[in-house]
């Protein structure tokens, strides 16, 4: 079972996310800091720099989360993803 615990313990340490990163270069801390709080973006511990896609109820329950990864690699910008999805039971 997913908990709210479990969905707030992730939204931090977006030091170590991929995507939030991303999004603090390109469109600035203000507005990443917005986009983290209105879609509940977490950061997972399950694989370095992912992060964690969260769907909630209408009470704001935690239904499932999604975890992709995404890799880039510097020089030629290869990207893979690889989904992981935990569903509430």
């Amino acid at each position: 079972m997913i908990t709210k615990e479990l969905m707030q313990k992730s939204l931090c340490h977006y030091e170590h996310n991929n995507l939030v990163q991303f999004l603090n270069r390109r469109l600035g801390e203000g507005t990443m800091t917005r986009l983290m709080d209105n879609y509940q973006i977490g950061t997972s511990k399950r694989w370095t720099g992912a992060n964690a896609f969260w769907y909630l109820d209408e009470h704001g329950q935690p239904i499932h989360g999604v975890l992709p990864v995404l890799f880039i690699a510097l020089a030629c910008r290869k990207q893979a993803t690889v989904i992981l999805h935990l569903r509430k039971r």
